[in-house]
């Protein structure tokens, strides 16, 4: 009876013993994983500027209300240069087209750059709404509508930073991205992949909504999440006759902090160069950078 007993009671701490390893397994784990996707910080629109910047800082893309108004404006600017004028007539606003930068994109897609501050003073309106956000001392560097006419595989889209030269410091230099058109996105095609700096070796997926603009760092890794040109055909049944029609197009709103005697204004600049960008005026001085 006593042998019995004690083999009984063996086993009992023995599944005592190997219940309190897993639950420590359990734990282990759980500090390791569980508060890290818990507790990481979804960007959104924010009530406050310090939690639009505490979201930037934390995960390197934040969210910012823009007038719709201000797109609308935008929206109908873009359909009239692509019939043959800014704003649906002949003007003295110019854009210069170049197509897939850095091997990054598609040849689908296309940049339209605001090319003398007439035509960046259209983006103006737009891009002080995401400057009361982003910070006073950032300025608007450049500007262009980009659009898409075709899909994007996985393959064509790739991860990149926008401002990638190793002058470049994190916190100096931004993108803004709207949506133009169509006013309603897909939800799992044509949005915003990045990889959150709070949440290393994942990727997020910024949706992109109608009066709302994602404002990422320039060290943010960041791509478009591929679509098929389906996922944009106007339905069938749609009588619309917009130039716009059929196509994807955002607003690309691009900034930096560039004080004089800043070690990365070259780097910017060479930036910009190597987008097919012009130069603003603040950053003439630093012109003879090599694209990068």
């Amino acid at each position: 009876g006593k042998v019995a007993c004690l083999a009984s009671a063996r086993s009992a701490a023995q599944k005592t013993s190997l219940l309190g390893h897993f639950g420590l397994l359990f734990k282990v784990l759980a500090l390791k994983l569980l508060p890290q996707r818990l507790t990481r910080r979804r960007p959104r629109s924010r009530p406050t500027v310090l939690e639009f910047r505490r979201d930037v800082g934390t995960v390197g893309l934040g969210v910012v209300q823009v007038s719709e108004d201000t797109l609308v404006g935008l929206r109908d600017i873009a359909a009239g240069m692509l019939s043959g004028g800014a704003g649906g007539s002949k003007t003295s606003h110019s854009f210069r087209s170049t197509g897939g930068l850095n091997g990054a994109f598609p040849s689908t897609m296309s940049w339209h750059w605001a090319t003398d501050p007439q035509s960046l003073e259209l983006f103006q309106p737009a891009a002080h709404q995401v400057m009361e956000s982003l910070g006073a001392d950032f300025e608007l560097v450049a500007a262009s509508f980009v659009i898409a006419d075709g899909g994007c595989r996985s393959e064509e889209a790739k991860f990149h930073l926008d401002f990638g030269p190793p002058s470049i410091p994190q916190h100096v230099a931004a993108t803004a991205l709207a949506p133009l058109y169509p006013r309603e996105f897909p939800k799992k095609s044509g949005n915003l992949e990045y990889k959150p700096w709070d949440d290393k070796g994942s990727v997020a997926v910024h949706l992109y909504r109608a009066g709302e603009a994602a404002v990422f760092d320039g060290k943010l890794s960041h791509r478009t999440q591929p679509f098929a040109k389906e996922a944009f055909e106007p339905r069938s049944s749609s009588g619309e006759t917009s130039p716009l029609r059929g196509l994807r197009v955002l607003v690309s709103l691009s900034f930096a902090r560039i004080p004089e005697g800043a070690p990365w204004r070259q780097g910017i600049a060479s930036v910009l160069k190597g987008y097919n960008a012009p130069l603003p005026q603040s950053l003439s001085g630093a012109s003879g950078a090599a694209p990068a």
